[in-house]
């Protein structure tokens, strides 16, 4: 048989886990221990578990119900802070930084068109340029205060890369912007240089043709053969100043320098050439006046020319910065849109992720609250029923006579009193029947002693009137006598 855990826990010599030994017992006599500490831990529980009130068990069970439900509301909860929290982040913080750096994309991926617009020529693109460098300015200043205000989007740097960039771009825009205005300045001096130009050689040919024409009518032929080379040179530096008007007019219509890259090198030189060796055969003061002043805007028109060139390289120059500046911002926008992007999904993957996980749990949890329920009802069930079904057998014996017996539940709830009552009850039962008992033997002596004298009284009564009755047929007798003696 199986020792009680009292026993056991009491007892010097314990019983080792996974061992068998013989225990001696308090009676002396050695008993055999095959518990080990779980089942006696097992069996200590159980009996803590009937030692308990009825409605101590129904507060055990409703409070675990209560504690798993106070668990689902916990997590609920918690996955419903979790989603508030990546809701308004991608409301106030992802999303707003995306619109903001799209937009920004938007503004400085149209600068660049613009700009071109306006040195090929459409003077009102400027005024586009400039509304885009506000908006690209207002876009990052609110961009900086957006992410100083979200402390949850990370810096990358991204921000301030784009805020170099806007402002090297800005920088570049400005002095094109300068460079653009002296070039049409040079292109308008160089335009009234050239005509300028074209003017006085005409001139030069006219008046020669008038002398020509002159020597003619005056019939001297070696005069008008002198003057005639000097109007064919003068015909040839027109057609050259044209030439040198055309490709230059032509390289700024189409923007393409290569009409004008001979220009400076080749042709200036040929021309100047041409006109100092025209000079020293000039003999008129008026005509040569007109030459040498025809020569010295000849110069302000190759130096004009030079200018622009130079303007025009450094226009490049601030083009391919711009370029660089415009690619750099674009990367930077387009990095911040991707980064805002990529917060936007990341929140709504770890939303998704804490809303499953939260429904395997929630149904993992009232799963186990349901069968815990069950078990729980089924377990108070039992409690109730079994010692309430025996206590009914055990009432229906006594019913039958059988007092002999007791149910002698081991339990102190209130079920486990109602079983010492019922036991109680027979007990004082038994002692009332055994008193009436007694009570019944001791009327049944006194009966039995009343009958015995009863029938010695009648014994003793049945003497007496016998005597009484001999005595008086006796006294007859005698007075018979003795009338008859008185008669006699």
């Amino acid at each position: 048989m199986r020792v009680s855990s009292t026993f056991i826990r009491h007892h010097p010599l314990r019983h080792d886990k996974a061992t068998e030994k013989r225990q001696p017992g308090r009676d002396g006599q050695h008993r055999f221990c095959s518990e080990t500490y779980e089942d006696l831990w097992r069996r200590q529980r159980a009996g803590h578990m009937k030692n308990l009130k009825i409605w101590q068990k129904m507060a055990a069970g409703i409070g675990l119900m209560l504690l798993l439900a106070a668990v689902i509301s916990a997590v609920s909860l918690s996955v419903m802070k979790t989603v508030d929290e990546e809701t308004t982040n991608i409301k106030m913080a992802f999303a707003p930084l995306q619109q903001l750096a799209n937009s920004l994309d938007q503004q400085v991926t149209a600068i660049p068109g613009q700009m071109l617009a306006y040195q090929n020529g459409k003077a009102e693109a400027w005024d586009n340029v400039r509304r885009l460098l506000e908006q690209t300015d207002q876009s990052l200043t609110k961009l900086a205060a957006h992410l100083k205000a979200n402390p949850v989007i990370p810096d990358t740097g991204k921000t301030a890369a784009g805020r170099t960039a806007f402002e090297s771009l800005k920088k570049t825009l400005l002095e094109t912007h300068a460079a653009q205005d002296e070039l049409v300045t040079l292109r308008n001096h160089m335009n009234e240089t050239g005509a300028k130009l074209l003017n006085e050689t005409q001139d030069y040919v006219q008046r020669m043709n008038t002398v020509l024409n002159q020597f003619v009518a005056d019939q001297d032929s070696a005069e008008a053969a002198r003057a005639l080379p000097l109007v064919q040179d003068g015909q040839r530096i027109m057609d050259a100043i044209n030439y040198l008007r055309i490709r230059m007019l032509r390289s700024l219509a189409e923007n393409n320098r290569d009409y004008s890259k001979d220009n400076l090198p080749v042709l200036f030189p040929a021309l100047l050439t041409q006109v100092d060796e025209l000079l020293p055969r000039i003999r008129h003061a008026d005509l040569r006046e007109l030459l040498n002043a025809l020569r010295g805007h000849i110069e302000e028109y190759r130096d004009a020319q030079a200018k622009t060139l130079q303007i025009w390289e450094r226009i490049d120059k601030l083009n391919m910065q711009r370029n660089q500046a415009c690619d750099e911002g674009i990367r930077a926008a387009q990095g911040i849109a991707g980064a805002g992007d990529r917060l936007q999904t990341s929140a709504i993957g770890t939303t998704d992720d804490e809303v499953r996980d939260a429904i395997t749990l929630i149904y993992a949890v009232s799963a186990a609250a349901l069968i815990m329920g069950l078990l729980i009802g089924l377990a108070l069930t039992r409690g109730i029923t079994v010692p309430v079904g025996r206590a009914l057998g055990f009432a229906r014996a006594v019913a039958a006579g059988q007092l002999d017996q007791r149910l002698r539940l081991d339990r102190k709830d209130e079920i486990g009193q109602l079983a010492v009552a019922l036991d109680s009850m027979v007990d004082a039962l038994n002692e009332k029947i055994g008193e009436a008992e007694q009570k019944s033997r001791e009327a049944e002596e006194q009966s039995r002693n009343a009958q015995a004298a009863m029938r010695q009284a009648e014994a003793a009564g049945k003497s007496a009137q016998a005597k009484t009755e001999a005595m008086l047929t006796a006294a007859a007798h005698e007075g018979e006598k003795v009338l008859v003696a008185r008669n006699c």
